[in-house]
């Protein structure tokens, strides 16, 4: 038995279009501090429709625990907690 349904899509204007159609208990799409498209596409359409949302690359495939050149000087990415693991993978699969 199915009870629950959910889609995930790369364009955000077609994940916005299937959550629309009422047969969806949840989308996931891609968002993060790089890529917010999503708060425009998806997220008005989501929240009207009561929908959950699942954010996939979130860190950016750790690219966004690292260090930029735009950091303001003295800046350092904390360190996780010790005993904790990190979710995410700075390797992209091909």
């Amino acid at each position: 038995m199915v009870r629950r349904l959910g889609v995930t899509s790369h364009q955000r204007q077609l994940a916005a279009r299937m959550a629309e159609s009422g047969l969806l208990d949840l989308v996931m799409v891609r968002y993060n501090a790089a890529h917010r498209g999503a708060e425009r596409d998806v997220f008005p359409v989501t929240e009207s429709h009561g929908l959950a949302v699942i954010a996939y690359t979130a860190l950016r495939w750790g690219a966004l625990l690292r260090p930029t050149p735009d950091d303001p000087p003295g800046f350092s990415v904390p360190a996780p907690p010790p005993g904790t693991a990190s979710s995410c993978s700075t390797r992209r699969s091909p």
